[in-house]
């Protein structure tokens, strides 16, 4: 509901949900500053990592897919405990803000790895729900 009415009618924001964004940004101001260090921290031991390995890996479009594939699940594992707590806190559900609203609201550029890390757990609970409720034991479950 919050959500819908932060983008108004025709889906844009609204100068009452730009202040809105704004306030429930500022409670949550200390959450974000310490998800952005620890953030930052995990990319650069990520960085350091691959310049001890050396960089033959961007030679090598297979190893640079993974590395990259690697370093967005890395810095997710960072993020997703920051942005569960805030939403928490907040109540609301920050995983339903638009990437422009990301943007806006974590001053970060590209968060969509984080937020898809996220959809990709949950539907994983979700399938794990499902077959612990049907008492379902094989591969998939396991």
């Amino acid at each position: 509901l919050l959500m819908g009415f932060l983008r108004g009618k025709a889906g844009v924001p609204t100068p009452a949900s730009i202040r809105i964004l704004s306030t429930l940004k500022k409670k949550v101001e200390r959450h974000i500053a310490i998800m952005k260090e620890d953030m930052k921290r995990e990319e650069e031991k990520i960085r350091q990592e691959r310049q001890e390995r050396g960089k033959s890996d961007e030679v090598n479009g297979a190893a640079y897919l993974l590395a990259l594939s690697k370093m967005n699940s890395e810095m997710s594992k960072v993020a997703l405990p920051h942005l569960i707590s805030m939403s928490n806190e907040l109540e609301i559900d920050l995983f339903k803000l638009t990437g422009d609203e990301w943007k806006s609201f974590f001053d970060m550029s590209d968060m969509s790895y984080i937020k898809q890390s996220y959809v990709d757990a949950l539907a994983r609970l979700e399938t794990c729900e499902h077959m612990i409720n049907e008492r379902k034991i094989d591969d998939e479950s396991l």
